[in-house]
């Protein structure tokens, strides 16, 4: 279902004809409208998670779902795997983006960015209370 909104999504930033594939008032349509109005705005896809790489000396790997960043999550938190953090809301706020800027989140050393993975999820539209 979510890969379906997505893909309509996508189909709004081509601009397709949405009468030959979806019906007012349902979430395709929804889909569709703001796909339109986000690339008019020059936004981020609010319908696709972000795909991004996590390290840590507990996890590493990557992160291209909700259910992935909460496993990351888990072993951050948890003594037994050298987690570091007691609560969500360190794990948020002392992850940071690469010094290079790329797409790598995490505590080791290189990871001293001016980004908080906390406004990384933010500012790509992924609802940080489903953690």
């Amino acid at each position: 279902m979510l890969q379906a909104t997505a893909i309509q999504y996508l189909r709004g930033y081509e601009g397709k004809p949405m009468s030959a594939w979806v019906k007012n008032g349902t979430l395709s349509y929804k889909a569709y409208k703001d796909g339109k109005s986000d690339r008019k705005n020059g936004l981020p896809n609010r319908y696709l998670f972000p795909k991004f790489w996590y390290e840590s000396n507990a996890c590493w790997g990557w992160v291209s779902s909700i259910e992935d960043l909460r496993e990351k999550m888990k072993h951050q938190t948890n003594l037994e795997d050298c987690g570091i953090f007691k609560a969500k809301d360190e794990f948020l706020d002392k992850s940071f983006q690469n010094e290079d800027g790329s797409l790598d989140f995490g505590t080791r050393r290189e990871h001293f960015g001016t980004k908080t993975l906390r406004e990384f999820l933010l500012e790509n539209h992924v609802d940080i209370n489903k953690l």
